[in-house]
């Protein structure tokens, strides 16, 4: 019996205390979070920053995305400014894509020579703003240059002269060379954006209406009215004018031997023809070596006019022409938008086009 009893007591040690550290070492449960999204999501912010270009100022905003790998390099159109790109920027974003975006010189808040512009004055700029900021730097992945109007002829002939700088390039409704009727068109509708210019308006709002009645602007976007009160800067009494200068855009336009006046247009090409053609022949606006573009591009353009039938300044015909000629190019039509509601319209195709190729 005391055999029994000491062997059942060896027993139940033996069969306890492996139980009693089973329950032991069961963690305690967490109580559960409803936040978890918010502390799992990666952290987002805005800012703005200077960048120096051969002593030009050139002012950057920023929609940064904290670890992510991939980053879109965003540059304008004739008379807009960084803050043209809210919507999509916002987008990108939210896709996990770090956005970098520049006020040219002579726009924004970016300092405003009297020269020089044109690509002798963009691509320097470019290059800094790239480069000053790391977005190439060895171990990072290059950018993706996005470009609109303007911003992607830049892109263009950034591409092709410091290929080394971007992996990929966006040609957001612009880059192809169109018939002199469309031509035409396109030049009164652009005209149109800029004969604001100089002018000096008695209020933000009397300003803001006049831009909400524009037809090219139209459904109207709380975007567009942020760019625009960003363009605006105070005269004084209330009074304000858009930031941009008059003086710059002409500039742009001389640099490839145009003018924003038609009588200056005649009269240059009638008494000054070898200078005009020089201007043109060293733009290479015209003899662009699109086959020699050996990175992925993108060309997006806008599915409707903007006043009228065949002011398209990227219609179906130019972008087969892009495809064509770039080796690896691609194509997308954006419905319901023309050259300007392209950047402010809410639009499904156009932001999961521009994800998938930057992501891709």
């Amino acid at each position: 019996m005391k055999t029994k009893q000491s062997w059942f007591s060896r027993f139940r040690g033996r069969f306890q205390a492996p139980a009693t550290r089973a329950i032991a070492s069961i963690p305690v449960p967490a109580p559960l979070r409803t936040d978890v999204e918010v502390q799992t999501a990666p952290k987002m912010w805005y800012d703005e920053c200077d960048v120096m270009s051969n002593n030009i100022r050139i002012h950057v905003g920023r929609w940064n995305v904290e670890g992510a790998t991939k980053t879109a390099f965003l540059v304008h159109g004739l008379t807009a400014n960084h803050r043209c790109w809210n919507v999509i920027a916002e987008q990108l974003q939210a896709s996990g894509i770090n956005v970098v975006a520049v006020d040219l010189r002579g726009r924004g808040r970016s300092d405003k020579p009297r020269g020089p512009y044109g690509f002798d004055g963009h691509l320097p700029d470019m290059y800094n703003v790239i480069n000053e900021l790391g977005l190439n730097a060895p171990g990072r992945e290059k950018p993706v240059f996005i470009g609109h109007s303007l911003g992607a002829a830049i892109g263009m002939y950034f591409a092709y002269h410091h290929p080394e700088c971007i992996s990929k390039l966006v040609l957001m409704d612009a880059g192809a060379p169109i018939n002199p009727i469309n031509m035409l068109k396109a030049y009164f509708v652009i005209r149109k954006s800029v004969s604001r210019l100089d002018t000096v308006f008695e209020s933000r709002e009397t300003y803001i209406s006049q831009m909400r009645s524009n037809p090219v602007l139209q459904p109207w976007h709380p975007a567009i009215e942020e760019f625009i009160n960003y363009d605006l800067e105070d005269v004084g009494e209330g009074r304000v004018r858009s930031s941009v200068p008059r003086f710059a855009i002409e500039a742009e336009y001389n640099s490839i031997g145009s003018s924003l006046s038609i009588l200056e247009l005649c009269k240059n090409n009638i008494l000054h023809p070898i200078s005009q053609v020089r201007k043109l022949l060293k733009s290479r606006i015209l003899t662009f070596p699109y086959t020699e573009l050996r990175m992925p591009v993108l060309a997006m353009g806008a599915g409707d006019y903007n006043v009228m039938e065949g002011d398209e300044l990227l219609p179906p015909k130019a972008m087969e022409f892009l495809k064509k000629r770039i080796p690896l190019c691609s194509t997308v039509t954006v419905p319901n938008t023309n050259h300007y509601t392209i950047l402010f319209k809410d639009s499904d195709v156009r932001d999961t086009a521009l994800r998938d190729f930057i992501l891709g």
